[in-house]
């Protein structure tokens, strides 16, 4: 799979004024999880925050070819911390304010089966004569993100990324292991603990030959699916304090099938100052007598659901409105 553009043909510039401002700005929840609206100078400053908590220091974890880092202790993460000023979260409310600059691009992030096909088709239609929506930002949508403060102008990108519940995500990759061409076909155990290495082979509709190495440097494999999934919830959040990041729209895929578009839209207009060209989407949860949890889909077996208790990283993923289950619920 190669990097591609979104509808290029729908790209135009938007005009919009704001004011400056320093620091990082957000807007209205959504359910339990709240969308962010990021609009950073230079200098970015913490934010306060409720349910997620990142502590002061972010935490990037290194894998191993041995066993996931999680299996040290319950939900740890640890062995290297980066220093950061800044406290990153997916439900902080703030006032918006605006910004004297033009949004040149909405941004779209977020690994695979994360819904991001469905909701960059979405956004492309949304505002194809006003922005260009696109999937790469310093890199592919699903891939690792690292700065490059000359790629984009400052405060030019509207960043909305996708998360998608651990659970259900772990799963939708095991069956259907896109660029992870050494890992289709096992059954759930052998696909956890398998270190994400091995060889390029027929894709059989998994996209091109991708094993991204750890991202601590190291130029090592991971040794869990649930350490990339760790390292890369934190390398998302940390696109918020690119230079280029004028918002910063983190949504869950449960949320949105649930819920429906209208609160991420508004986001997008008002980081933007663009009027959308369509109709909210109408969640599930409006079609139903009962709220059913999205995620409740297929079922999982009790062994998977207590293995992915004891060993995913839960202090990273409260960051973005996920916690433990217990079997029944899953």
């Amino acid at each position: 799979m190669t990097a591609r553009q979104l509808r290029p043909q729908h790209s135009a510039l938007a005009s919009v004024a704001v004011g400056n401002i320093h620091g990082i700005v957000a807007i209205t929840t959504l359910s339990a999880f709240a969308i962010i609206l990021l609009v950073m100078s230079v200098t970015v400053t913490g934010v306060n925050h409720n349910l997620m908590n990142l502590d002061k220091h972010i935490q990037v974890v290194q894998g191993n070819m041995s066993a996931p880092k999680s299996l040290s202790a319950e939900g740890a993460t640890s062995d290297k911390e980066i220093e950061s000023s800044d406290q990153i979260s997916i439900n902080t409310v703030e006032k918006i304010s605006t910004k004297k600059k033009a949004a040149e691009k909405i941004i779209l992030l977020g690994e695979r089966h994360s819904g991001t096909n469905w909701i960059g088709d979405y956004l492309a239609g949304c505002f194809y004569d006003n922005i260009e929506v696109t999937n790469v930002y310093m890199d592919f949508k699903h891939w690792f993100q690292d700065e490059d403060v000359q790629k984009f102008p400052e405060k030019s990108a509207v960043v909305v990324i996708m998360f998608r519940d651990p659970y259900m995500w772990v799963e939708a990759m095991r069956i259907k292991p896109y660029h992870l061409h050494s890992h289709f076909g096992l059954g759930w155990k052998q696909f956890v603990t398998k270190p994400l290495v091995g060889q390029k082979s027929e894709s059989k509709g998994l996209g091109r030959y991708m094993y991204e190495l750890n991202h601590d440097g190291s130029g090592r494999a991971y040794s869990s699916i649930i350490d990339l999934r760790r390292d890369k919830i934190i390398n998302f959040l940390s696109t918020a304090n690119f230079v280029a990041t004028r918002a910063f729209l983190p949504m869950r895929y449960e949320d949105l099938n649930a819920n429906g578009t209208s609160i991420l839209l508004r986001g997008i207009e008002e980081a933007s100052g663009l009027k959308a060209n369509c109709s909210a989407i109408m969640g599930k949860g409006h079609r139903q007598l009962r709220n059913i949890p999205i995620t409740n889909h297929s079922k999982l077996s009790d062994e998977y659901i207590d293995w992915m208790n004891k060993f995913v990283d839960w202090e990273v993923e409260s960051r973005i409105g996920y916690s433990r289950r217990v079997a029944s619920d899953v």
